[in-house]
């Protein structure tokens, strides 16, 4: 499609298709603006990457913009389903701000809740519920990414050059991550994104980690009240996390570690540069936070998370968001998604159905 902006895409259906179910991006830089108000509203894309060629995106949904002078504004992707997609559930790429909330992607390959491919900026990423191929080993392509949320920070639509400047300060809250053989939050370098009360669930061996940081040129991001849960015996993460060396760590706490299955043993560690950690308290040492969080794994008060008192004390606005519209939102959310939020608005769960506000703040997406 080679609209230059003000295209909104509603009710549609793609399937079957070798390229991406539903693709919207100007065709060329010349004679077009920076494209604004592109909208994907309830729709419906699956099964892409019906004949295998990996240079094919194979994405359900694919917003582009063209470079950085010809980025999308104001960007709109909610209510949608992609269901059994060789690639990623959305894609996006050179968008400068908007809004990708309240979708479902089901047997992802790539990223079952978005991969922000490259120049990827003010974005919020709400209320989606994703869930990733369980046997993604098996495929007949198993190159693709295979995670949760993946934000890179290349320059160019291409990924010929990276610039760290021109990818971050996106907010990624309130999402339901089940099942990633990779990473459940991926964080290639950039600046400023902010990750919090989200929930990545394992329930079958991964060979990724609950959340991964890297890129030399990574700075400012920060991790709170998130949850990563591991709930089957053979289930786990290679790490809970991961940071690499030369990397600045993000700004961590209140987050929750569970092994359910085996909390005292393997299932997930954390690692530092080349060091595995095995207890919580190595791991704030390394990384000079996570005060307030608690895990399974080496820490005597894991097993109940704090849920009650004041160590899961809500965001505080030294954490570097924005007051009471943001961390109001902890009462929120069941499994990733509600349909009416808002920060003094009701309580809901996925299907618009009005909860009870829990008596202390939420880890993760899930209500308490």
């Amino acid at each position: 499609m080679a609209g230059a902006g003000f295209v909104t895409l509603a009710g549609m259906a793609g399937i079957m298709t070798r390229y991406s179910a539903i693709s919207v991006g100007p065709a060329n830089v010349v004679g077009t603006n920076a494209p604004a108000g592109l909208q994907i509203i309830a729709c419906q894309g699956g099964r892409t990457g019906a004949q295998l060629d990996t240079t094919l995106s194979a994405d359900a949904f694919q917003v582009y913009g063209i470079d950085d002078a010809h980025r999308v504004s104001s960007l709109y992707i909610a209510g949608n389903y992609a269901f059994d997609t060789l690639n990623n559930a959305y894609e996006v790429a050179a968008a400068v701000s908007g809004t990708i909330e309240r979708n479902i992607g089901w047997n992802a390959g790539g990223n079952s809740i978005v991969e922000m491919w490259a120049l990827c900026s003010d974005l919020t990423v709400q209320f989606n519920r994703g869930y990733n191929d369980p046997l993604a080993g098996q495929r007949l392509s198993s190159s693709y990414h295979n995670g949760g949320v993946w934000r890179t920070n290349y320059s160019t639509v291409t990924g010929a050059a990276s610039d760290d400047a021109k990818s971050g300060g996106n907010a990624v809250r309130f999402n339901y991550i089940q099942d990633p053989g990779n990473n459940g939050i991926d964080v290639l370098g950039g600046t400023g994104d902010r990750y919090y009360n989200n929930t990545v669930v394992g329930a079958r061996q991964g060979w990724g980690n609950g959340w991964y940081v890297r890129g030399a040129g990574a700075t400012g991001h920060s991790l709170f009240n998130n949850l990563f849960v591991a709930t089957a015996p053979t289930a786990g993460f290679v790490f809970f996390a991961q940071i690499d060396a030369g990397t600045a760590a993000p700004a961590l706490d209140h987050n929750a570690y569970a092994n359910l299955a085996n909390p005292t043993g393997s299932g997930g560690a954390w690692r530092d540069g080349a060091n595995q950690l095995y207890d919580i308290t190595s791991w704030r040492t390394a990384t000079g936070g996570e005060a307030h969080s608690h895990a399974t794994l080496g820490d005597t008060d894991g097993p109940s998370f704090g849920f009650a008192g004041d160590e899961f004390a809500p965001l505080a606005l030294s954490a570097g968001y924005g007051g009471a519209t943001d961390y109001t939102l902890t009462s929120s959310i069941v499994q990733g998604a509600g349909a009416s939020i808002a920060a003094s608005g009701p309580a809901c769960d996925i299907d618009g159905r009005a909860i009870a506000t829990p008596a202390s703040p939420n880890i993760g997406c899930w209500q308490g």
